[in-house]
């Protein structure tokens, strides 16, 4: 996608804001979002307030009836917020960002920030995801093939992320049509998820499986 195109961005798991770093190198007058948990949110606030001293920062305390409305928008730059925190329903995205963290949330979690991005991205807006096709660290089986697109996305490019062979990279737009190439991408992927999921089991079992594997793995070097 054109740069030229992107002037608001929500990075969902934004982590301590290298990424917003990265970004405002090449884009400095984008407005930028961060969703992330309040005790990171901290360690985010202090790093990118000492990188970038002149640019009006938004955190939660600041937000009115814990939203943020069009007026907040227009008035800061960068947006450091918990989960917690409402949109007002005229804020629209260019692009959203997800590394890296949607995977090791619950199910319920994945659908309620697809719920979000769905509402609050921009006609032919963007949604960058890098997540691994498989991953139950969270206690539920998320499994990328399963994220809940709704229909109106095309895909833009999909491919492994190349320095994680159990990570992908999925760049769709937004579209007002149902017809897309969204749905034989996500069956492409399915195929690919068979070398990563784990057999179909409850998930305790599948945990004291891993333990016991470690286990092993000790006991042997233990005795080596």
């Amino acid at each position: 996608f054109l740069v030229k195109e992107i002037n608001y961005i929500c990075e969902i798991g934004g982590g301590f804001g290298e990424l917003a770093r990265m970004i405002f190198v090449e884009l400095p007058n984008v407005k930028y979002f961060l969703i992330d948990l309040p005790e990171t949110n901290v360690l985010t606030h202090y790093y990118l307030s000492n990188l970038f001293p002149n640019k009006n920062l938004l955190c939660d305390i600041d937000c009115k009836e814990n939203t943020i409305t069009k007026k907040d928008v227009l008035d800061n730059d960068i947006f450091i917020l918990s989960p917690s925190i409402k949109f007002a329903n005229d804020i629209k995205f260019d692009l959203f960002i997800n590394a890296q963290s949607m995977m090791e949330m619950k199910i319920k979690n994945v659908n309620n920030y697809f719920e979000f991005i769905q509402k609050h991205i921009n006609n032919e807006g963007f949604f960058y995801n890098i997540n691994r096709y498989y991953h139950d660290g969270s206690g539920d089986k998320v499994v990328l093939s399963q994220y809940p697109y709704d229909k109106f996305w095309s895909v833009k490019l999909s491919k492994k992320y190349k320095t994680s062979i159990r990570s992908h990279i999925l760049l769709t737009q937004r579209t007002v049509s149902k017809d897309t190439n969204l749905a034989h991408e996500l069956n492409k992927i399915k195929n690919i998820e068979r070398n990563f999921k784990t057999p179909n089991l409850p998930l305790f079992i599948i945990k004291l499986y891993r333990l016991f594997k470690k286990l092993m793995y000790g006991l042997k070097n233990l005795i080596n």
